[in-house]
This record gives structure tokens, C-alpha cells and sequence, in this order.
């Protein structure tokens, strides 16, 4: 070959080199500047998201515990506010902790109707009432802002935590973040038991419509005709995807449940442990653009939407390796009329040492004197009661229950003492 022909050939492949290196840093260019300008968009679109407290959030780093106060709110019909208002009741109030060194996430639901004394921002009693009347008794005082503080007080005094980070979303919210996803996976664990039509197997109608179903279906249609959809009950309790609607109607169901109130609460933590995960596993920057478009006018928070942050966030994913999820039960009384539950100390001091543990702080023996409890405020002991339970999944697949002490650690459950631990479904756990 020639030499003449041979650097042409050379000089053609130096061409295709220097062509191929332009373009594609003309495309890395633009795949930056494609994913600056939607994170501008959806940073501008949150900005209407975030609240002041005068509780500063915690800064957010993946080296340590993040805790956060979930709120879901009711805003009703005109009488609270209306869907387009913050103004209601906190029907469900969870705290969820992200612990990276321990890869584990605790996560507690606070009886909405534990009686409590109600603090504002300074810590000052306002009021002893239940405890979601915090949040609107804030909002009546100061708005959105003072609404949530003095509920992150309140819950937080509870369960012996200094809460400084929340979230609270609305209904539409709910159903919007569980479609956004794809979907979560629950277990109806009614066993075919529909407490609110007395029965315990064959076929029931759902209420509001002629449609048969087999009992242990989970609806809210008895109460809320609006709301049709519901969760089916399916031999052997098996997980089963549902969409933003049945997620809807499987966390705020009560009245089907053998445990009521507590029945749902921890319903409540199945669906936000299961829409965490998959939050946290969106791996597409336009994904999160449309999730966050849609999420933007039915969820406040007070952490800063920014890119630190967001990144911060991811890297707590490896935390839902293993989840504990913590149920308790109080004592139901009447007082004034009204129905309360009122949480016996012993039960009150195990919650607040396992979340303190899960925060890597130490633990306590003795509750702060605004603590109110069953004991201090009747004056008496109680002759029954039950201490938390706390069920331990590892990788969305392997469970087991384990009994809370007065210390906050686990206990392993056995014959002797399965009596002394409550059950998800009230009364005391079973041993197979």
C-alpha cells in the first residue's frame, strides 16, 4: 500500500475518533443540560411544598438517623376546609426512622386518641385532649406552620423524641404517591372476618352497592359511600398489588377490623413502609419529575427540596433492608363522655427506649412528668394490660414478631411469656 493512501486511511479514522468524541459530549451535554433544567422545573414546583416551623429540620446526611413525623390529614368537606385547605384532623400519625449504620427503619404508629397534654412551640400545655386535636388546635392558633409544630411537640413528647422533620399529605395525596408508583403490595390480614357485618366466612354484599364478595373484603363504603373501591380477602394471606384507590380505603378502614383503631394503624404502616421502598427505589430523574408534579399540591414538609438533599435521601434505600414495625395497644375509658385511650407507663417507657435506640441515643428509666399516662392520671395501677410487639422484615420477605421490653429491646417470644405481648390483632400474640 502506499504511503500516500495509507495516512489518508489514518486520517479518515483520526476524523471518526474526533466526530464520535464531539458527539458524544455534545450528547453528555445535553442529557446535563436536560436533567438541570427538569430538576430547576421540579425544584420550583416543591418550592410551594415546603413550610417554616419554628422547629428548624434536621440537616439530612446518610452517615445519620433521620426521623420523621408522617401525617396523614383529613381536610373533609367545607366544615374543616375542603380538599384545596390544610385545615382538618390528623388521622394517622407515624414516625418513621432511617438508621444507616443499623440499615434498619423503625416505624411506630401514635394512637390518634391518646389522651395527652397538647404543647405549642415552646413546649407550653395548651390543652389535655386527644392527641390528633394538636394539629388542628395549632392550625386555629397560626395556621399550617403552627399546626405542625405543635403536633411534632406533642407526638414527640409522647414517644420521648425530639421531632424536628415532617411530612403530611392529604387524602388525594395518598392516592396520588401509591399510582405514581405502580402500585404497593399489602396483606389483608382479616382472615375473613368482617367485624361490621358479623361475620367470619362465606359472602357478604358491600355496602352501597350489590356487589358479593367473599368476607374479610376491607371497604369503607359502610361509612364513606364515596369511596368504592376495596382490598379482597384471599385464602392464605397472601400479598397482593393495589393501586392509590384500595391503598386509600385499606389505611383508613377501622369498623371490618377485630382491632379497630390499632387494626388500622398498623395498615397504615404496611402501606407507608411498602411506598418508601418504592420511592426510594425510583432510579429516573424523569420519574421523579412527573412523581414530584403530581405529589406538589397534596404534600407539605419542611425539609428543603434541593439536590443535597434528594441525593441524602436515596442513599438511605439500604435502611428498608429490614424494618421494624411496632404495634402497642392502650386502655380504652371514657372520660367526660368521650372515648379515650390511655397508655399504661411501662408500655409508654418501651416505646420511647426502642425509638430512642433507634436513634442511637440511651435509653431512660423513668418518663417526663408531662407524660400522661394511664397511672398518673387515675391515680391507680392497672390490673391488665399489654406490653408492644414489634415485627421484624428482613428484605420484604422474612418475618418475625418479637416481644418490647421496658428497656426497648426485643425479646424473643415463647409459651411463657407470648401472654405479656400484644398481637396486631389485639389481645395477646399466639406461638404456633
Amino acid at each position: 500500500m502506499k504511503r500516500k493512501e495509507i495516512r489518508q486511511k489514518k486520517k479518515i479514522k483520526r476524523s471518526k475518533k474526533v466526530y464520535f468524541v464531539r458527539f458524544m459530549s455534545f450528547f453528555v451535554i445535553l442529557v446535563v443540560a436536560v436533567s438541570a433544567v427538569i430538576y430547576v422545573q421540579a425544584e420550583k414546583t416543591l418550592t410551594k411544598t415546603h413550610v417554616n416551623t419554628k422547629i428548624k429540620s434536621s440537616s439530612i446526611s446518610a452517615k445519620n438517623p433521620l426521623t420523621i413525623l408522617l401525617m396523614g390529614v383529613d381536610t373533609g368537606d367545607n366544615s374543616r376546609g375542603g380538599a384545596d385547605s390544610w385545615n382538618g384532623n390528623s388521622d394517622s400519625q407515624i414516625i418513621l426512622t432511617l438508621n444507616p449504620r443499623t440499615k434498619t427503619t423503625t416505624i411506630i404508629s401514635v394512637e390518634r386518641d391518646t389522651m395527652t397534654n397538647i404543647e405549642d412551640a415552646s413546649g407550653k400545655i395548651q390543652s389535655t385532649q386527644k392527641m390528633n386535636a394538636a394539629y388542628p388546635l395549632g392550625f386555629n392558633n397560626g395556621g399550617l406552620s403552627s399546626a405542625v409544630t405543635y403536633a411534632m411537640k406533642t407526638i414527640g413528647n409522647q414517644v420521648g423524641l425530639n421531632l424536628n422533620n415532617f411530612m403530611i399529605v392529604n387524602m388525594d395525596g395518598l392516592v396520588n404517591l401509591v399510582n405514581d408508583v405502580g402500585g404497593v403490595e399489602v396483606v389483608n390480614d382479616t382472615n375473613g372476618s368482617d367485624v361490621y357485618q358479623g361475620t367470619g366466612s362465606g359472602k357478604i354484599t358491600l355496602p352501597g352497592s350489590d356487589k358479593t364478595v367473599d368476607s374479610g373484603a376491607i371497604y369503607i363504603s359502610n361509612t364513606e359511600p364515596e369511596y368504592k373501591a376495596y382490598v379482597p380477602y384471599l385464602s392464605g394471606n397472601p400479598k397482593q398489588l393495589i393501586n392509590g384507590e384500595q391503598a386509600l380505603v385499606f389505611a383508613r378502614d377501622r369498623d371490618t377490623l377485630a382491632n379497630g383503631n390499632y387494626g388500622r394503624a398498623a395498615h397504615q404502616r404496611e402501606v407507608m413502609t411498602e411506598l418508601m421502598n418504592k420511592m426510594l427505589s425510583l432510579n429516573s430523574v424523569f420519574k421523579y419529575q412527573s412523581f414530584l408534579n403530581d405529589i406538589s399540591s397534596d404534600f407539605k414538609t419542611n425539609i428543603s427540596i434541593n439536590l443535597a438533599n434528594l441525593t441524602a435521601l436515596m442513599a438511605y434505600k439500604d435502611c428498608l433492608n429490614k424494618v421494624v414495625s411496632v404495634q402497642y395497644q392502650g386502655v380504652s375509658q371514657m372520660v367526660d363522655g368521650g372515648s379515650y385511650e390511655f397508655i399504661p407507663e411501662n408500655v409508654d417507657l418501651a416505646i420511647q427506649n426502642l425509638m430512642r435506640q433507634a436513634n442511637d441515643e440511651s435509653v431512660t428509666d423513668k418518663l417526663d412528668q408531662s407524660v400522661i399516662t394511664y397511672e398518673n392520671y387515675f391515680g391507680s395501677q392497672i390490673d391488665q394490660y399489654y406490653m408492644p410487639s414489634a415485627t421484624v422484615t428482613i428484605k420484604g420477605e422474612k418475618s418475625e414478631t418479637y416481644g418490647v421490653d421496658t428497656k426497648g429491646s426485643l425479646v424473643k417470644i415463647n409459651k411463657e411469656n407470648a401472654q405479656d405481648y400484644v398481637s396486631s390483632q389485639g389481645g395477646a400474640l399466639a406461638v404456633n
